[in-house]
Protein backbone atom coordinates (compact mmCIF):
# COMPACT_ATOMS: atom_id res chain seq x y z
CA UNK A 1 0.00 0.00 0.00
CA UNK A 2 1.25 3.50 -1.00
CA UNK A 3 0.22 6.52 0.53
CA UNK A 4 2.16 9.30 0.79
CA UNK A 5 2.61 12.47 3.47
CA UNK A 6 1.60 14.78 0.75
CA UNK A 7 -1.65 12.66 -0.05
CA UNK A 8 -2.31 12.54 2.98
CA UNK A 9 -2.29 16.67 3.47
CA UNK A 10 -4.24 17.20 0.90
CA UNK A 11 -7.08 15.19 2.03
CA UNK A 12 -6.61 16.63 5.56
CA UNK A 13 -6.71 19.99 3.67
CA UNK A 14 -9.87 19.35 1.84
CA UNK A 15 -11.47 17.79 4.91
CA UNK A 16 -10.83 21.56 6.89
CA UNK A 17 -12.29 23.46 4.21
CA UNK A 18 -15.58 21.16 3.89
CA UNK A 19 -15.80 21.90 7.45
CA UNK A 20 -15.45 25.24 7.39
CA UNK A 21 -17.98 25.45 4.54
CA UNK A 22 -20.18 23.42 6.71
CA UNK A 23 -19.74 25.93 9.57
CA UNK A 24 -20.36 28.89 7.36
CA UNK A 25 -23.40 27.12 6.08
CA UNK A 26 -24.73 26.32 9.18
CA UNK A 27 -24.39 29.88 11.00
CA UNK A 28 -25.94 31.46 8.48
CA UNK A 29 -29.02 29.25 8.64
CA UNK A 30 -28.87 30.08 12.28
CA UNK A 31 -29.13 34.03 10.97
CA UNK A 32 -31.71 33.45 9.30
CA UNK A 33 -33.85 31.32 11.15
CA UNK A 34 -36.93 32.46 12.84
CA UNK A 35 -35.66 32.48 16.67
CA UNK A 36 -32.38 32.10 15.90
CA UNK A 37 -30.30 35.40 15.33
CA UNK A 38 -27.04 36.71 15.64
CA UNK A 39 -26.32 35.53 18.90
CA UNK A 40 -27.24 31.67 17.27
CA UNK A 41 -25.04 31.94 14.50
CA UNK A 42 -22.11 32.91 16.67
CA UNK A 43 -22.78 30.27 18.66
CA UNK A 44 -23.09 27.79 15.17
CA UNK A 45 -19.47 29.98 14.21
CA UNK A 46 -17.88 29.01 17.65
CA UNK A 47 -18.67 25.07 17.44
CA UNK A 48 -18.23 24.99 13.72
CA UNK A 49 -14.72 26.91 14.58
CA UNK A 50 -13.47 24.68 17.57
CA UNK A 51 -14.38 21.58 15.22
CA UNK A 52 -11.69 23.17 12.19
CA UNK A 53 -9.31 24.21 14.96
CA UNK A 54 -9.07 21.34 16.81
CA UNK A 55 -8.68 19.40 12.79
CA UNK A 56 -6.17 21.77 12.28
CA UNK A 57 -3.92 21.27 15.26
CA UNK A 58 -3.96 17.83 14.36
CA UNK A 59 -3.39 17.82 10.70
CA UNK A 60 -0.22 19.98 11.61
CA UNK A 61 0.83 17.45 14.86
CA UNK A 62 0.34 13.89 12.68
CA UNK A 63 1.31 15.47 9.58
CA UNK A 64 3.81 17.82 9.86
CA UNK A 65 7.18 18.25 11.17
CA UNK A 66 9.29 16.78 8.64
CA UNK A 67 10.76 13.72 10.68
CA UNK A 68 11.28 10.22 8.71
CA UNK A 69 9.92 7.30 11.19
CA UNK A 70 8.75 3.81 11.30
CA UNK A 71 5.48 3.36 11.38
CA UNK A 72 5.45 3.44 15.09
CA UNK A 73 6.63 6.65 15.16
CA UNK A 74 3.35 7.79 12.59
CA UNK A 75 1.16 5.97 14.87
CA UNK A 76 1.65 7.13 17.81
CA UNK A 77 1.78 11.03 16.10
CA UNK A 78 -1.94 10.38 14.82
CA UNK A 79 -3.23 9.07 18.30
CA UNK A 80 -1.83 11.98 20.24
CA UNK A 81 -3.12 14.17 17.65
CA UNK A 82 -6.34 12.75 17.26
CA UNK A 83 -6.83 13.08 21.25
CA UNK A 84 -5.19 16.56 21.34
CA UNK A 85 -7.95 17.50 18.94
CA UNK A 86 -10.92 16.31 21.17
CA UNK A 87 -9.33 17.63 24.62
CA UNK A 88 -9.35 21.18 22.15
CA UNK A 89 -12.91 20.81 21.51
CA UNK A 90 -14.07 19.57 24.73
CA UNK A 91 -12.38 22.27 26.22
CA UNK A 92 -13.86 24.66 24.36
CA UNK A 93 -17.43 23.22 24.21
CA UNK A 94 -17.25 23.80 28.50
CA UNK A 95 -15.96 27.58 27.78
CA UNK A 96 -18.79 27.97 24.97
CA UNK A 97 -21.69 26.19 27.28
CA UNK A 98 -20.43 27.08 30.66
CA UNK A 99 -18.41 30.41 30.79
CA UNK A 100 -20.21 32.04 27.90
CA UNK A 101 -23.87 30.74 28.13
CA UNK A 102 -24.41 30.74 24.79
CA UNK A 103 -27.37 28.67 22.97
CA UNK A 104 -26.30 24.77 22.72
CA UNK A 105 -28.55 23.82 20.04
CA UNK A 106 -26.54 25.70 17.18
CA UNK A 107 -23.10 25.04 18.93
CA UNK A 108 -24.08 21.15 18.94
CA UNK A 109 -25.75 21.48 15.16
CA UNK A 110 -22.46 23.15 13.56
CA UNK A 111 -20.01 20.32 15.53
CA UNK A 112 -22.71 17.67 14.19
CA UNK A 113 -22.16 19.25 10.50
CA UNK A 114 -18.42 19.91 10.84
CA UNK A 115 -17.70 15.49 12.02
CA UNK A 116 -20.25 14.77 8.89
CA UNK A 117 -18.40 17.00 6.51
CA UNK A 118 -15.26 16.08 7.53
CA UNK A 119 -16.58 12.07 6.95
CA UNK A 120 -17.89 12.74 3.28
CA UNK A 121 -14.94 15.24 2.01
CA UNK A 122 -12.31 12.00 2.99
CA UNK A 123 -15.61 9.72 1.04
CA UNK A 124 -14.92 10.99 -2.03
CA UNK A 125 -11.69 9.32 -4.06
CA UNK A 126 -8.63 11.10 -4.47
CA UNK A 127 -8.06 11.26 -8.46
CA UNK A 128 -5.14 8.60 -9.55
CA UNK A 129 -2.52 9.73 -12.03
CA UNK A 130 -0.79 7.49 -14.34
Amino acid sequence: MFNPVSTSRVRATRALTWQGCATLAVALLWWVLPGGGVKSAVAALAGGGLMVFGGLIAMLLALGGGIVSGAHGALGRVVIATLLKWAVVALGLLVVFGMLKWPPLPVLSAVILTVFAYIVANAIPDKVSK
